[in-house]
């Protein structure tokens, strides 16, 4: 069809073009013919999703690389403010992660609440994506909604692999989230002997 003229940018009425869809789908051979005839990389969908955006929740690594390397933009976000980083560290797809970041993604980049990568992946418990985030720089104190850092996030969950790893990277015991209450208080209070 395309080399019979089809418009290669076409949207449904949800406006998810041929590419959108195909990524979707993990039709990686499609995604590259589409590319390879001129598909623009960046067009979203009615929520803000563009194709990158969904190859990231996917974890379809290949066709990230792919329009990263047909100039997909790499800090985009949709309505809510969720860009391809964001939505890889959510799901703790560490490889993805590492992609968006070597491709110059902003790692600290919030959506609008204020949610970073880091605090996602802190609260999602994928501690390699943490890992990765930090060792990238990520702002080790970075607050979110009510005053929450990853540590505090990682206090709740008991989770003591991340907060030690979260440590390791000078994260301050201090910091107290909105109730005033500090990572060692909220451990505490949530009973998680390991993580006194």
């Amino acid at each position: 069809m395309l080399n019979h003229g089809a418009s290669v940018d076409s949207a449904d009425k949800y406006s998810r073009t041929s590419l959108l869809l195909s990524v979707n789908e993990g039709h990686l051979g499609i995604v590259r013919e589409l590319l390879n005839n001129g598909a623009s990389v960046d067009i979203a969908d009615k929520d803000g999703m563009t194709p990158r955006m969904v190859a990231a929740s996917e974890c379809h690594m290949e066709t990230v690389r792919d329009l990263l390397s047909h100039g997909a933009s790499v800090d985009m976000a949709d309505k809510d403010g969720m860009t391809s980083l964001l939505i890889a560290a959510s799901e703790g797809h560490m490889e993805t992660v590492r992609d968006l970041l070597s491709h110059g993604a902003n790692v600290d980049i919030a959506d609008k609440d204020g949610i970073t990568p880091l605090l996602i992946a802190a609260a999602e418990g994928h501690m390699e994506t943490v890992r990765v985030l930090l060792n990238h720089g990520a702002s080790v104190d970075i607050a979110g909604k009510h005053s929450c850092t990853p540590l505090i996030i990682a206090a709740v969950k008991g989770d003591l692999e991340t907060v030690r790893e979260l440590l390791s990277h000078g994260a301050s015991v201090d910091i107290a989230e909105g109730n005033g209450r500090t990572p060692l208080i909220i451990a505490a209070l949530k009973g998680h002997l390991e993580t006194v």
